[in-house]
């Protein structure tokens, strides 16, 4: 569960690359 917090503290914090 901590994984997924950080994964998307990471994705608010950058902007996915993916768009």
């Amino acid at each position: 569960m901590s994984s997924i917090t950080h994964v998307n503290d990471s994705v608010m914090k950058r902007p996915p690359n993916i768009m």
